[in-house]
C-alpha cells in the first residue's frame, strides 16, 4: 500500500482485531466508524517508508463493505464524526 501523502511505501506496524486488540487503540478508533454493522474487522497501523507518515487501515470483507454501503445510502447508517487531526495520527 502506498502513501497518501507522498506516494511511498508502508509497512505495517501492528495488526489488530476486536479479537486480539492489544492495548485497543486501533480497534477503538475503527470501531467508531465499522462496529454500528460488524465486529469483524482487522485494523492496521501503517507507516511510511519515505516521509514517515502513519495512517490506519481497516479491513473489512467486500460483502459486508457492499451491504454497508448499501444500508447507509438507504438512511440506515449512523452519522460519523470527522476525526480531528490528532485521531488521524
Amino acid at each position: 500500500m502506498n502513501c497518501s501523502k507522498c506516494g511511498g511505501e508502508t509497512q505495517v506496524t501492528a495488526t489488530r482485531s476486536p479479537q486480539k486488540p492489544g492495548r485497543g487503540a486501533e480497534v477503538n478508533k475503527a470501531k467508531k466508524t465499522v462496529d454500528w454493522y460488524t465486529h469483524d474487522f482487522i485494523a492496521r497501523r501503517r507507516r511510511c517508508r519515505e516521509c514517515g507518515r502513519t495512517a490506519m487501515t481497516v479491513e473489512l470483507l467486500l460483502d459486508d463493505v457492499r451491504e454497508m454501503m448499501r444500508e447507509s445510502a438507504e438512511g440506515h447508517a449512523p452519522e460519523l464524526t470527522i476525526l480531528n487531526n490528532k485521531e488521524r495520527s
